[in-house]
């Protein structure tokens, strides 16, 4: 049978944060996520016996240093308030997970709420069967180690010390926003969220992935601007944003100082200023903008279309 409950007052899912001493009757908290969460897959519900389960001192203390390292890596204003979808990941790794334990390195636990974060903001609501995401009783490497049937590459890897290291879940089906906490995965290399129905703007902290050698968002229905910070990903090789048409504004000067860009696509968007990458003299693999256009003009173009399509030689 399982392990009683202490008394000890469980946070209900309106509270406007998780309890600072919470209970170790994980099951019995209300399912944090949204409503169709847990009827994805089977793998997500704690199916560990008495025996293989943390004493109950152990599982206050557990839940205890998620509370501490989530709040201590995300801005205190997403846990005040109404509930909100940093509340319902911090829940459920308090209530349901059983791979993270007293020895778990911060670092992983963190991780692995940016992912359940993400899981949420993107509304990844199939990847439970099929890449076996939000497992409990696995490592965030075991969750995507299948190949993405699109880009032939796994869905999630992870380096030798266990930190995820690339994202590719290109025509997945993802709907919401990027999350801006993607900044917290700081191995990160490569991130891969083409032919998506991804909206909003793309977070001024992904520059802060200093790491990032990939990042690839063409196909979707973003908006805004390029993030000045981008400047920051001085070891980037390749950007692709095409196809957004609600992309807008100049390409930030401060990527003028990005010396290892290769592939630049931004056709099929508003952005303009095209000609301003041409300044740093890099030999492009490919480069490809609206320059067939009339008021668009890009001497170092690879290739140039017409609003995204047609794309053809640039032979100027």
């Amino acid at each position: 049978t399982p392990t009683p409950a202490p008394t000890t007052a469980q946070p209900s899912a309106s509270s406007a944060a998780p309890s600072e001493n919470p209970s170790s009757a994980r099951s019995d908290l209300p399912s944090p996520s949204p409503s169709n969460i847990f009827s994805q897959s089977p793998t997500m519900q704690p199916t560990a016996t008495e025996s293989s389960r943390p004493t109950v001192t152990d599982d206050i203390l557990i839940a205890q240093k998620i509370e501490r390292v989530v709040k201590n890596a995300t801005p205190n204003s997403s846990f005040t308030g109404p509930y909100t979808l940093e509340i319902g990941a911090l829940d459920w790794l308090v209530a349901w997970d059983e791979w993270i334990t007293l020895q778990t390195e911060e670092e992983l636990i963190k991780e692995r709420y940016v992912l359940v974060l993400s899981s949420f903001k993107m509304n990844m609501g199939f990847w439970f069967d099929q890449y076996n995401f939000l497992d409990v009783t696995t490592s965030v490497c075991e969750w995507g180690r299948l190949d993405n049937p699109i880009s032939q590459v796994p869905v999630l890897s992870c380096d030798d010390m266990g930190r995820v290291r690339s994202i590719s879940l290109v025509a997945n089906n993802l709907s919401g926003v990027i999350p801006s906490e993607l900044d917290m995965l700081e191995s990160l290399r490569t991130l891969d969220f083409e032919s998506n129905r991804l909206g909003g703007r793309i977070p001024s902290r992904l520059g802060e992935l200093i790491n990032l050698e990939v990042f690839r968002v063409g196909s979707n229905e973003l908006n805004g601007m390029i993030p000045t910070e981008f400047g920051n990903l001085q070891v980037l090789r390749e950007l692709r944003l095409s196809r957004n048409a609600r992309l807008n504004g100049r390409i930030p000067t401060q990527m003028n100082t990005i010396r290892t860009l290769q592939t630049l696509m931004i056709e099929g968007t508003g952005l303009t200023n095209a000609e301003a990458m041409c300044e740093i003299g890099i030999v492009w693999d490919m480069f490809q903008s609206d320059c067939q256009s009339s008021n668009s003009t890009c001497t170092c173009c690879t290739h140039c279309c017409l609003d995204g399509r047609k794309c053809a030689p640039n032979i100027t």
